[in-house]
């Protein structure tokens, strides 16, 4: 297996598909396990741009610059501001809702197209698969505009909680009078927890595909927490 070059099976073609489909099993299933998925090096490369450039290096540069914060490569400026942090949580959980996060590309399985996610979650008609369908209103195996609706307009919230200025925060300022980036707004954080709830109840794999299990939570905690000022002292204080 080269940069370029895919390690495929030793098999033709043309007279593999013509074998009995356990026959065929057993051939890929050696494949795999002496193989792997015998991607070319040069996928694993497009990972490597995409978390350092993509996810870290545009998610700093948005979290900075939407907060009066300075740019990306002053990390002293900025590594102890917790509105940072905040919005890192928000960038994570809007990648992994469009789909271009952790479950993008050829290593999750996508070839063509390498994204999910948005390209389903977005079209009526696509399967939907709720967790529980003794409750009301969350019966059916198609996804319906409403359901759409719900999946873009949590998509909204997150963006505008991301790319909103930080509010004032008392207990910040009192710890630390020269911080002027605050915390996100609590207030737009309230539409990103119940929508993803509402999809969770209506479409489990939006939930799950959204991390909804990691960092529901977190953005909870950002909006509710009696502790999340006193967490965001010490970071600051810290610095």
């Amino acid at each position: 297996m080269g940069f370029m070059k895919p390690d495929l099976p030793n098999v033709d073609p043309d007279t593999f598909v013509q074998k009995p489909l356990m026959e065929r099993m057993r051939i890929l299933t050696a494949d795999w396990a002496e193989n792997g998925l015998g991607t070319p090096y040069v996928i694993h490369a497009m990972y490597v741009g995409k978390l350092v450039f993509f996810y870290a290096i545009l998610g700093i540069t948005v979290a900075t610059a939407t907060s009066g914060l300075p740019a990306f490569w002053h990390v002293t400026e900025w590594w102890n501001q917790p509105i940072v942090y905040e919005k890192a949580v928000l960038w994570t959980v809007l990648l992994e809702t469009i789909g271009v996060a952790g479950s993008w590309g050829p290593l999750m399985g996508k070839i063509k197209p390498k994204t999910g996610g948005i390209l389903f979650w977005a079209r009526p008609g696509t399967v939907k698969e709720p967790p529980w369908e003794w409750v009301p209103l969350t019966k059916g195996d198609r996804r319906t505009w409403f359901d759409v609706g719900l999946y873009l307009a949590l998509l909204v919230s997150l963006a505008v909680a991301l790319f909103s200025p930080g509010v004032h925060s008392d207990s910040l300022s009192k710890a630390v009078p020269a911080n002027t980036s605050g915390l996100v707004n609590p207030a737009l954080l309230v539409a990103p927890i119940v929508l993803l709830v509402l999809i969770g109840l209506r479409d489990k794999v939006v939930f799950l595909g959204a991390r909804g299990d990691m960092f529901h939570w977190g953005v909870s905690l950002s909006r509710y927490g009696p502790w999340a000022g006193s967490l965001a002292v010490g970071m600051a204080g810290r610095g």
